[in-house]
């Protein structure tokens, strides 16, 4: 048996129904020694953008080799492709609607495949359930011989890619927005902390915080801070309350980051 490397589930199917189940199913008939790992699969439904940045600063701490599998699909049975794409020596495997953006756009050398090879999927494909089989198989096919990849289809040299992903940089000043709100009221932005110095304004709406804290327990009570996730990105967060709640801010909204140079 040929070394095989862990195939990385991240959707937004919940828990609540069989369809992560099916979709392990469907790996495992391809080959059941496959170690199979759950990312995440309670993003927020159709929630493309918060899965593209979620891939993009998590897939890190994997070993190199593994095979992200990763379907938010709103347009599952529509003419969109199905892709799956090689960077900095991982494999990632989903719909071609902005998902798997962040990672094409922050790695300059990218390869890109249309999956067209019907071998690597299931004998019967259907319409509604591309993650079961089309893109769950490919992974499985690619995580047992990652020769499978250049099986796959023909090399694509362009991907749907979200607007404003990215955030825009100027001279002393981040915009940026707001992607996700966790389950603790934290809001997660598109700004990676490593260009934000210690003395910033942020402005969130109206609001103005000028304070980066490099824990939870250092945000003064009652006030909102920013601070240096894991993931490497800015957030906004507030000590055991929800910063979106006092903020009034949801995922979407814009955010300024300035500071005097």
């Amino acid at each position: 048996m040929k070394r095989t490397r862990p195939v990385v589930l991240m959707t937004d199917f919940g828990l609540h129904d069989s369809y992560v189940g099916q979709m392990k199913g469907a790996i495992l008939e391809v080959n059941p020694h496959l170690q199979i790992i759950d990312l995440m699969h309670e993003l927020p439904a159709y929630g493309i953008e918060v899965a593209a940045y979620v891939l993009a600063y998590t897939y890190k701490v994997f070993p190199k080799g593994s095979v992200f599998v990763c379907v938010v699909d709103p347009g599952v049975g529509t003419r969109r492709k199905a892709i799956a794409l090689q960077a900095d020596e991982y494999y990632f495997v989903g719909p071609d609607n902005g998902t798997l953006s962040v990672v094409f756009m922050k790695n300059r050398k990218c390869i890109v495949r249309e999956l067209t090879n019907g071998k690597f999927w299931r004998c019967s494909v259907s319409s509604t359930f591309h993650g079961r089989d089309v893109f769950g198989p490919t992974g499985a096919h690619i995580a047992s011989d990652q020769k499978s990849f250049n099986r796959a289809g023909p090399v694509c040299r362009k991907i749907v890619c979200l607007p404003h992903a990215l955030p825009q940089i100027k001279d002393g000043c981040i915009d940026g927005r707001i992607i996700h709100v966790d389950r603790f009221g934290n809001m997660l932005t598109n700004v990676e902390s490593r260009y934000i110095p210690d003395r910033v304004i942020i402005a969130v709406g109206r609001k103005r915080i000028r304070k980066v804290s490099a824990t939870y327990s250092e945000i003064p009570a009652e006030e909102a801070a920013g601070v240096r996730n894991s993931f490497g990105l800015l957030e906004i967060a507030m000590r055991e309350r929800s910063a979106a709640d006092m903020l009034g801010s949801k995922v979407g909204h814009k955010i300024r980051v300035t500071w005097k140079r």
